[in-house]
């Protein structure tokens, strides 16, 4: 039975057939010789980026390729791209070793970076407190605030305790 023109199935069946004859006549244009350049030209760029850490960019002017054509073989090269994440896995690795290690030689910074990290129990908890003298930011506002409202309260001077009257003039 003949699909009808305008169905989805014919639709659909037409696309990968289009898709189909796209890949053909780009193997009929890539020559052998190119195919070769193009593996060698991937495995350049592999060696750079496992030599200079994942450098994206550094391995690219080392292997002397676009950053468009590696990310162009990163998604239409299934291998390409398990090697790249391998190679940035071996990264990751190679960062908790020695995160590990400095940590067994009682590095206190990095065991206290690490804690806050993985632990609830020792995330940072940030407080911002602005200090004026001897008042706390919120000591000034509420020396505002009451001033505002017309019941001023007492200040400390310099931490001696020495309590003001600090009721404006038509007040008094």
């Amino acid at each position: 039975m003949a699909q009808e023109p305008g169905g989805e199935d014919w639709i659909e069946n037409a696309l990968t057939a289009n898709r189909v004859a796209d890949f053909v006549i780009s193997l009929a244009h890539t020559s052998p010789e190119e195919q070769e350049r193009t593996r060698d030209a991937k495995e350049r760029f592999l060696l750079a980026y496992e030599l200079s850490m994942g450098s994206i960019g550094e391995a690219c002017k080392k292997a002397q390729i676009g950053r468009r054509t590696f990310y162009n073989w990163k998604q239409t090269d299934p291998e390409f791209q398990a090697e790249v994440r391998e190679i940035d896995h071996m990264r990751v690795e190679m960062a908790e070793d020695g995160i590990m290690r400095l940590m067994q030689n009682g590095d206190g910074p990095t065991i206290r970076w690490y804690l806050e990290r993985v632990t609830e129990k020792y995330k940072a908890r940030k407080i911002l407190e602005h200090h004026t003298d001897d008042k706390t930011f919120e000591d000034e506002i509420d020396e505002i605030l009451a001033y505002m409202e017309g019941n001023p309260q007492p200040t400390k001077e310099h931490g001696d305790n020495k309590q003001h009257d600090t009721k404006p003039a038509h007040q008094e």
